[in-house]
């Protein structure tokens, strides 16, 4: 795997998540200080119990949703007045979405916050899911159609890491998996294992 080895167990079977977790607590954390509306979602790591190796947790966005049909995104939705902050927000919405209790999610930090193509401030939540069992999340149809897990391994392959240009949003990365990850979520993943899981990807994505 190419990532450092403080995010690892020795025998890379499982996430170091007091690396993961300090990592995320000592970088500076970009933040938009925007009065736009606001979402939070979670990077859910995870070792699924079908195939315990590290891995990241995605769903397949429905077809009765009112944007970004059939993509693949992060569990996640808008900060309602109830959730007291970020964090709150997208362990609620991950709740919901795939049926995985909220109290059973660790949450290890915050991510760089970052703006949607539909103008919404989003903050990524780094958490971490125990015991993951996919045959018992109880997904939420009107939401989500697919609930899929992609090994860390697969996401650090660079035979699988593509670049694409998007006018004024500039070059923007496309892992190739189960279905393709990009977009926002394909984004905040690659600076995630960029930045945090030390992946030896471009800083610039103009100088790949």
């Amino acid at each position: 795997l190419a990532a450092t080895r403080g995010c690892w167990a020795l025998d890379r079977s499982s996430f170091d998540i007091e690396s993961i977790t300090s990592t995320l607590k000592s970088r500076p954390r970009s933040s938009l200080r925007s009065q736009q509306s606001q979402a939070g979602v979670l990077l859910p790591l995870c070792n699924p119990l079908s195939n315990p190796t590290p891995s990241v947790l995605f769903t397949l966005r429905s077809s009765k949703v009112g944007s970004h049909r059939g993509q693949v995104s992060f569990p996640g939705g808008r900060k309602e007045d109830a959730d007291p902050d970020m964090a709150a927000c997208a362990i609620r919405e991950t709740e919901e979405e795939i049926g995985y209790p909220r109290d059973q999610i660790h949450v290890l930090g915050m991510f760089d916050e970052c703006m949607s193509i539909n103008n919404i401030a989003v903050t990524p939540v780094i958490g971490y899911l125990p015991n993951l069992d996919l045959s018992k999340l109880k997904m939420n149809d009107a939401e989500t159609e697919e609930i899929f897990t992609v090994p860390i391994a697969e996401l650090l392959d660079r035979e699988k890491l593509s670049f694409q240009e998007y006018g004024e949003r500039g070059t923007l990365p496309i892992f190739k998996a189960r279905h393709p990850i990009w977009g926002l979520t394909g984004y905040i993943l690659y600076n995630f294992l960029r930045d945090v899981m030390h992946a030896p990807f471009p800083k610039d994505l103009k100088k790949r």
